[in-house]
């Protein structure tokens, strides 16, 4: 176990660490079994903490650490700031309300104590949590296995995590996360029952503690910015772009990250509209809007797919009506056709008259209205197949591969015959000059 104290190593069952002389316990009743390993994020959060407005000057520590009374595990955070800044945020209130919130993507708030002095101008701050059990999305970007490139596995991630800020951010005040972070982002077990989308927790919610944190003050606007940030990793990671999605929905998870990292605050998506949006791509009824195109990596050296129209085609064609297949009442009997009169010249009065009476009109075929909507209940088979934009963007990357893989093949074989061409010329003109050397 670890001391609480110095957070040096201590024998398990000691009254008083021997190096400080202090209680090795946290409130005296949680033992600190070990610290949590970062060393598989520290190179994603460095890449994250580079690009953020707001560098990180301090960083909260975690332990895995047990209630001594029942045996619980849970999860300890200890956040070390200065005096000035312990004085500014009350941690009772805090506190409290991190107690009231209830939701599936948050772990409970179990404790907190607050240690006023530890040296150095600083004092501790011990926030007691519950344990989750699951992979944090640290790990798993360092993990090679398919699971990481398994279809929406960018979006499904994100879209969890914008369900616990939204919840967040909904408060009445904002209750603001402040350390977003793909080490603070956990993956639940697949046994676990839980109602969040793909079973994301966030680990480390510090609330209006980040604020000696961060250079800025956290607000709403920094979360949803630090969760861009961890969506532009996962698309730069490729994690998103070797699905079998469609370009249109990966250009739309491109433009929302870019919305989440809009430098003016004021200007910036919110999370519940990130929440929203990320669904609609989930879901796959939505495409990206014509006037925000963003190009991928991929989009680059991707082979040319069919565009995927933006709503839903007709579920039936305005065909020609076909002729009444029941049997029509008989028509009237026609009138007997009139002697012709004698002819005789006739004036231009006469002329316009007959004129007027008899319009010239083109032959017109009548059609029952009551056929035309029996034809349309009738179930019409196509003449020709129709294929679905899907199926045309698959069927032509797939030629487009094979049509590249073909060429690679012709270039190899032509390489090796021009290799096969130069080393035979070389042996003639080798045989040749020996010959001659034989024959001098």
């Amino acid at each position: 176990m670890l001391c609480a104290k110095c957070l040096r190593p201590v024998d398990v069952g000691v009254p008083r660490c021997p190096t400080c002389q202090g209680d090795p316990f946290v409130m005296a009743r949680y033992r600190l079994d070990r610290r949590l390993d970062r060393r598989l994020d520290r190179r994603l959060d460095r890449r994250l903490e580079a690009n953020a407005a707001s560098p990180r000057a301090l960083e909260p520590v975690g332990y895995r650490a047990t209630r001594v009374e029942d045996g619980l595990l849970v999860r300890a955070l200890a956040l070390t700031l200065p005096h000035t800044q312990v004085g500014a945020h009350p941690l009772a209130d805090d506190a409290a309300r991190m107690e009231a919130l209830q939701h599936p993507g948050l772990p409970l708030e179990l404790d907190h104590e607050l240690e006023p002095n530890i040296g150095q101008g600083c004092a501790r701050v011990w926030l007691i949590r519950e344990h989750v059990r699951g992979e944090t999305l640290a790990a798993r970007l360092q993990d090679d296995s398919e699971r990481v490139r398994e279809q929406g596995f960018a979006v499904k991630i994100l879209v969890g995590v914008a369900e616990a800020l939204a919840y967040l951010h909904a408060q009445r005040p904002p209750v603001v996360h402040g350390w977003i972070s793909p080490s603070t982002i956990l993956i639940r077990d697949e046994t676990r029952t839980s109602a969040s989308p793909c079973a994301i927790s966030l680990l480390d919610r510090l609330g209006q503690l980040g604020a000696a944190a961060v250079s800025d003050a956290p607000s709403p606007a920094t979360d949803v910015h630090a969760l861009g940030l961890v969506g532009a990793a996962l698309l730069e990671l490729d994690t998103a772009n070797t699905s079998t999605w469609h370009p249109a929905r990966l250009a739309a998870l491109a433009a929302l990250v870019e919305r989440m990292l809009e430098p003016n605050p004021t200007l910036r998506i919110t999370s519940a509209e990130v929440r929203d949006r990320l669904l609609e791509l989930e879901s796959g009824l939505t495409s990206p809007a014509p006037d925000t195109p963003v190009t991928t990596k991929r989009d680059l050296h991707s082979p040319p797919t069919a565009a995927r129209p933006a709503k839903p085609g007709p579920r039936f064609m305005m065909l020609e009506p076909s002729p009444p297949t029941r049997p029509t009442r008989p028509s009237r009997p026609s009138r007997p056709t009139q002697p012709s009169r004698p002819s005789q010249p006739l004036g231009p009065t006469t002329k316009l008259r007959e004129g007027a009476r008899t319009p010239n009109r083109r032959p017109t075929t009548s059609r029952s209205l009551g056929s035309f909507h029996g034809h349309l209940a009738k179930p019409q088979v196509p003449d020709v197949p129709i294929m679905r934009p899907e199926e045309l963007s698959r069927e032509l990357s797939q030629a487009y591969q094979a049509t590249a893989a073909l060429q690679d093949r012709q270039r190899k074989r032509l390489s090796l015959a021009r290799v096969l061409v130069v080393l035979i010329a070389a042996m003639i003109a080798a045989l040749t000059t020996y010959l001659a050397m034989q024959i001098i």
